[in-house]
């Protein structure tokens, strides 16, 4: 029962969303360009996201090991702080 309801309201929803906002003139009449920033939008997220991650897991983790073992930073053999 769930299930339909969902799948109903997503049809709902984008097919109104997309008549809505294919009658409007700005993105009717420059839908190309609409449609291109709206694809750089979405794969905006996974790049912020794997950034971030890449981030996380080089950085911030060997700073925060290198503080819990007592060791100031930087002191690990082989100079600087590395992955694990």
């Amino acid at each position: 029962l769930y299930s339909v309801l969902g799948g109903l309201g997503w049809v709902g929803i984008f097919t109104g969303g997309g008549y809505f906002f294919g009658s409007q003139p700005l993105v009717r009449d420059h839908l190309g360009v609409v449609l291109i920033v709206g694809l750089l939008a979405a794969a905006a997220g996974p790049v912020l996201a794997a950034t971030a991650w890449r981030l996380l897991t080089t950085r911030v983790r060997p700073l925060r090991d290198s503080l819990q073992d007592g060791q100031p930073t930087g002191s690990r053999v082989g100079g600087g702080l590395r992955s694990k």
